[in-house]
């Protein structure tokens, strides 16, 4: 089963960048994944799927505003068919203070 590292719960990370690059660690190979920031209430900021690298760089197009946000990163492992076998989600709050 595929284990994340989980951030204490409650917990809000601050990030220092209006475009930040976000990675993680990889649990096993053979993983996507699909990133999705979010406003408190849950409307959509951005969404990518499909990524091959544990890894994400907000482009300048996207940039964020002051605020707090939700972070969801899910991974799927998929079987040789492309069916999807274990998936895990990591959820964090994080906050861009004003300047």
């Amino acid at each position: 089963m595929l284990e994340p590292v989980q951030p204490e719960p409650g917990a809000v990370i601050p990030i220092t960048d209006s475009t930040p690059f976000f990675n993680w660690t990889s649990v096993s190979d053979n993983e996507t994944y699909e990133l999705m920031l979010l406003t408190p209430d849950y409307a959509l900021v951005e969404r990518v799927a499909g990524l091959t690298e544990p890894q994400y760089q907000f482009p300048d197009e996207a940039a964020l505003t002051a605020g707090e946000y939700r972070l969801w990163i899910m991974a799927y492992q998929k079987d040789n068919a492309g069916h999807v076998i274990e998936a895990y989600q990591l959820e964090a709050i994080l906050e861009l203070p004003m300047e």
